[in-house]
């Protein structure tokens, strides 16, 4: 692959480099190392490493990341996937978020958030105390965004649609912590192949650069003094990485560069890409495919003001969730569904709400039928009816690929009923039981491909 680079990208590497070079040359020509992430909202990363099928070896910089062998392992065919027990996310990746310090109780934006690795991961930070607004300007890659957010069982996070500019006018200074992974270069993925290449030749560093300018500086006008934001790229180039850390301070003087976990491998920034008053730089950290086990990432974690007040900000109480009924549609396509919103933006105007909250089900007559999203979120006993089928009964493949079942004598099931359907202990969808069937409600797009 590597004579296939431009030579404008081999010079800038070899500069950056040095006596490395050669061995980001050859890094780059081997097979990727791919990764999951354990959704601990569901299980444990103990129990969950005890009961999987999976050769699994931790991620050093995410507690709940983990290598699997692409030879021998699958998990993208696996029950559980389908399930949301696991994101499948290249493990260089995992950093951004394993690094914004959330807590329990923040409001959090993931700016650029789709297709929604790091999203799921700041989620189960946040949990259900506070608020995660995860936004992507394009409505179509959204659409990945609310299935992986759904998939996962997640409450309280808002998809929202909208250009950072527009955010901001809607969330001045409201924000605990902030994940700008920008659009960039996408250098850091060339082992992907020439499709990466190309793109970069067609829109590189000059591109992208000014674009990333555009978007932390809106990002840094939704920041509350005192909170942090993290700044990633999956790229290596100066002018997208350094350069642009460089003008958020320059815009934002009470910004200061805090220290990031120390792993094995990682890379100081360099600071002789940037001006000699901007202090911190070397705090930055590159994630390189001859360093470490993984594709490649900078990190950079900033925080708005450092006086005793500001680092002991504490988050205020949020509004509680609440409950509506919402009509949509229209004639025969009308509906109305029954929708938990979080209470902090239930009364937003002037914003588009890809997901304004989690759609518990629809109302019909006197009937509620609950909704796919709200079996995400259930365990193991909430629902009157459960069968719980074992990742080797024929019939939880069945399920997951959209065919109706039958019942056994031993499942203890009604005649009549809405069952949640579970594998391995964990909700998959609903069915309805008729005699001794059960109908397949798993929407399509959630099925597993035969």
């Amino acid at each position: 692959m590597i004579q296939n680079l431009p030579p404008e990208y081999t010079a800038k590497m070899r500069d950056l480099l040095g006596d490395e070079y050669e061995a980001y040359a050859e890094a780059i020509e081997q097979p990727s190392c791919p990764g999951l992430r354990i959704n601990t909202s569901k299980i444990s990363v103990d129990d969950f490493v005890k009961r999987s099928p999976f050769n699994l070896e931790p991620v050093p910089w995410c507690p709940n990341g983990f290598y699997y062998d692409p030879v021998s392992d699958r998990p993208s065919a696996h029950p559980w996937y389908h399930c949301g027990l696991y994101y499948i996310q290249e493990p260089s990746a995992m950093a951004p978020a394993s690094f914004l310090q959330v807590k329990p109780g923040d409001r959090v934006l993931d700016l650029c958030a789709a297709p929604g690795g790091k999203t799921t991961q700041l989620a189960l930070a946040v949990r259900e105390r506070g608020l995660l607004v995860s936004n992507d300007i394009s409505a179509s890659r959204a659409k990945a965004l609310v299935k992986n957010i759904e998939l996962f069982g997640l409450k309280n996070v808002v998809v929202t649609c909208e250009s950072p500019q527009k955010l901001a006018e809607c969330f001045p200074e409201y924000f605990d912590k902030i994940l700008v992974d920008a659009p960039c270069s996408g250098e850091g993925m060339f082992r992907k192949g020439s499709r990466m290449i190309r793109a970069w030749s067609e829109h590189g560093p000059s591109y992208f650069a000014p674009v990333q300018k555009e978007i932390t500086a809106e990002a840094l006008r939704m920041l509350k003094p005192g909170g942090q934001i993290l700044y990633s790229t999956c790229t290596f180039d100066p002018s997208e990485d350094e350069q642009t850390v460089e003008h958020m301070i320059r815009l934002c003087p009470e910004l200061n560069i805090l220290d990031l976990p120390h792993c094995e491998g990682f890379v100081p920034g360099f600071s002789r890409f940037t001006g000699s008053d901007i202090k911190g730089i070397g705090k930055t950290v590159r994630l390189f495919p001859h360093r470490i086990r993984g594709e490649g990432h900078f990190v950079a974690l900033l925080q708005k003001g450092s006086s005793e007040k500001d680092a002991c900000h504490e988050t205020e109480d949020l509004k509680e969730n609440v409950i509506i009924r919402r009509e949509t549609g229209r004639g025969k396509a009308a509906k109305t569904l029954r929708m938990e919103i979080p209470g902090e933006t239930a009364d937003m105007k002037g914003i588009y709400f890809k997901r304004s909250g989690l759609i518990l089900g629809e109302e019909k007559a006197s009937r509620f039928i609950p909704g796919q999203a709200y079996a995400m979120t259930l365990r193991k006993g909430d629902w009157d009816i459960e069968l719980d089928l074992t990742c080797e009964d024929e019939r939880a493949v069945r399920y997951l690929k959209g065919e109706s079942l039958l019942i056994n004598e031993d499942d203890g099931l009604p005649d009549r009923g809405t069952v949640l359907i579970l594998i391995g202990g964990f909700p998959a969808g609903w069915g309805q039981i008729s005699g001794s069937r059960i109908k397949n409600n798993l929407l399509a797009g959630w099925r597993m491909q035969a």
